[in-house]
């Protein structure tokens, strides 16, 4: 899970996109964010890459789950 909370765009997009390029399973990740703009250009992304993307609450704050 890629921990996001605490900055503002375009940082947790970029974070999200180091984690699609580094990570062991880029066919599902978790992002938690606290901005409504990271939510909003998070689903842009990942619907416009294939993904799948739902949002829940997670302590507080939310996580967005990207699957393909």
């Amino acid at each position: 899970m890629v921990d996001a909370r605490g900055y503002s765009c375009p940082v947790p997009l970029m974070m999200l996109q180091n984690a699609i390029q580094t990570g062991k399973d880029p066919h599902k990740l978790e992002i938690a964010v606290d901005h409504q703009c990271a939510i909003e250009n998070i689903t842009r992304f990942g619907k416009d890459h294939g993904y799948q993307v739902k949002c829940s609450d997670y302590e507080g704050d939310f996580l967005l789950t990207l699957t393909k």
